[in-house]
């Protein structure tokens, strides 16, 4: 006896599945980053620098993160604050960091000479990237001034990295929201004789504003370095502003910023006029007043 039998039902012919091709569009890391130096007066009338920088991180595709710290002590009193790819800016950092600990005194001539020694050799190195700018922003008391010493590391067109140095006793501002804090503090005519309050504040202001430029993180780390530590190798005098400190900084960008600063009352139709009533654009060199000749009656010559 045989098993009986069926009919097979015809089953639909699918298209070969084809695999998706792997994405090429990565997306790497970019800048994000501001770092501000400013300096002002305390009560006492002693010199103090306001630090001031994001905590934000870019990886790119991997994620970010906004727990950064952007600053480090140097030792000898003084202070750095990084702004570039961070794992290879952080390279250069440690270098100069133990050149400063390691020198038996920590003038400007002797941190300038740190500085550019360990660019030489960071530039160098394989942790430095051709396409990559790096930043430092360090501050000191040499002799009790203070001082503000930004260091650039750009890639040149002849290739590899050139060094580019500028000091300051008012303000200086590092990072991709570098154009934008500067400006702000330019306009705030930010200058070493304001208080600590005041600086504080244009500094935290200049810092939130250059949020706007999608390339600046939004959590704020604000210090005050001061005076002190200068005998000691791998120390600065630093303080670090609180969470009520901020949060009152805050209520006052929030009391600027977010509300209308002056009431217009409406336009008037005379603020306004009809586009065909507006002149023909003349020349500035020649005369307007002064009729020219058309080219059907050429105009007399004096001479005779």
């Amino acid at each position: 006896m045989t098993a009986p039998t069926f009919p097979i039902p015809p089953y639909p012919q699918h298209r070969p599945v084809r695999p998706i091709p792997p994405s090429i569009k990565v997306r790497y890391n970019r800048p994000m980053t501001v770092c501000i130096a400013a300096v002002c007066s305390d009560g006492s009338g002693k010199p103090c620098i306001v630090l001031c920088s994001d905590t934000r991180l870019d990886l790119g595709d991997i994620g970010s993160t906004s727990t950064a710290i952007k600053l480090d002590v140097l030792g000898h009193g003084w202070c750095v604050q990084m702004a570039g790819g961070w794992s290879n800016v952080c390279h250069w950092k440690d270098h100069l960091k133990r050149r400063v600990q390691t020198a038996k005194e920590a003038n400007l001539e002797q941190i300038s000479r740190c500085l550019k020694e360990s660019a030489e050799y960071f530039s160098k190195s394989a942790f430095c990237e051709s396409d990559t700018t790096y930043e430092l922003l360090l501050s000191g008391f040499p002799v009790g001034n203070p001082v503000i010493l930004s260091a650039s590391l750009r890639p040149s067109t002849n290739g590899g990295h050139s060094l580019s140095t500028a000091m300051s006793g008012t303000f200086a501002c590092i990072g991709s929201g570098n154009l934008v804090a500067s400006t702000l503090l330019s306009a705030r005519e930010c200058h070493s004789s304001m208080s600590i309050e005041y600086v504080s504040y244009l500094v935290y202001e200049a810092k939130r504003i250059s949020e706007k430029t999608g390339a600046v993180g939004n959590m704020t780390v604000l210090m005050l370095h001061s005076q002190g530590a200068e005998e000691t190798p791998d120390r600065a005098q630093v303080g670090c502003l609180s969470k009520d400190g901020e949060a009152h900084l805050e209520a006052a960008f929030r009391g600027i910023w977010k509300v209308p600063f002056v009431t217009f009352p409406d336009f008037p139709a005379e603020f306004f006029t009809n586009p065909t009533e507006i002149q023909r654009l003349q020349s500035t060199i020649a005369d307007p007043s002064r009729q020219q000749p058309s080219p059907e009656s050429p105009a007399k010559s004096d001479e005779s």
